[in-house]
């Protein structure tokens, strides 16, 4: 039973640590976009997007695009947050 609690801690440990390294870029490219480096968040985004296709951080693209008026790469974008989640919108993030 000792075993089990442990190895149990040590995955939960783990997957805290994964969860706030993958959300770390993302915070970094928001605050680089408010700060008005676009350019730079767009770079990061699109990195980490590469590895990790979360709904928010293409819908964060998509909208990045879009202000630009570069309307077929956000589309592009907006498309793949659609296909991976219907439901991501700007307002879902204000429910977490």
């Amino acid at each position: 039973m000792r075993i089990i609690t442990v190895i149990t801690s040590l995955l939960l440990l783990v997957s805290v640590s994964v969860c706030t390294a993958n959300d770390s870029p993302v915070k970094k490219a928001y605050s680089l976009y408010y700060q008005g480096k676009k350019e730079a968040a767009i770079e990061l985004m699109k990195d980490y997007v590469g590895r990790y296709p979360d709904p928010k951080a293409l819908y964060f693209l998509g909208y990045a695009f879009y202000e630009q008026k570069d309307m077929k790469t956000a589309f592009k974008y907006f498309q793949d947050a659609y296909l991976i989640n219907p439901d991501v919108s700007p307002t879902l993030w204000k429910k977490h």
